[in-house]
């Protein structure tokens, strides 16, 4: 029998397409954590956020959002999943906060790679799916989201091996 881990990577190397009612919900996520970005960005501990990422150096590779400047991808996932945090408007799922990870994540991921519209979406749920019922399954014994940090760490590896189209040992590693 293999193991959850494996059975994840299993599901995740080769997930069927998300139903269009699930891809109208992605969206709407999509809208909420932009609109939560642009919201953290006016705050003072967004103000901080934004002016010391502009002062790191770093590639080209993703964009800073509300500015548009470009950045590292790092620097990007880092910069925007504060900005959605600073004010608390972040969404949350049944079982865990996945939008940072499931949203920011995959953006910037998705930009540094070129992915398509479609491969982003499935992305998204993938990593709502995994984060949210890693949340649900350890939030008896975690209780606090914010300190449920491996929801987003599975969530971005998720994203990662989705967008990188890794296979299902690869996926399995990455968990």
């Amino acid at each position: 029998m293999p193991t959850i881990t494996r059975q994840i990577a299993d599901w995740v190397a080769k997930p069927d397409a998300p139903p269009r009612r699930v891809l109208e919900e992605a969206k709407n996520q999509i809208l909420c954590m932009l609109a939560a970005v642009h919201a953290g960005h006016f705050s003072d501990a967004g103000r901080i956020v934004t002016r010391t990422v502009k002062e790191w150096s770093g590639g080209k590779e993703a964009t800073l959002i509300p500015s548009g400047e470009r950045t590292a991808v790092h620097y990007a996932l880092a910069a925007n999943s504060a900005l959605a945090l600073a004010l608390d408007y972040d969404d949350y799922m049944f079982g865990a906060r996945t939008g940072p990870a499931a949203v920011l994540t995959t953006l910037a991921v998705a930009e540094k790679l070129g992915s398509s519209g479609v491969e982003f979406l499935t992305a998204q749920v993938l990593a709502n799916e995994v984060g949210g019922r890693l949340g649900l399954a350890t939030s008896l014994a975690v209780g606090d989201a914010p300190m449920a940090s491996f929801v987003s760490l599975a969530a971005g590896a998720v994203v990662g091996a989705s967008l990188m189209k890794l296979d299902a040992a690869q996926t399995e590693h990455a968990l």
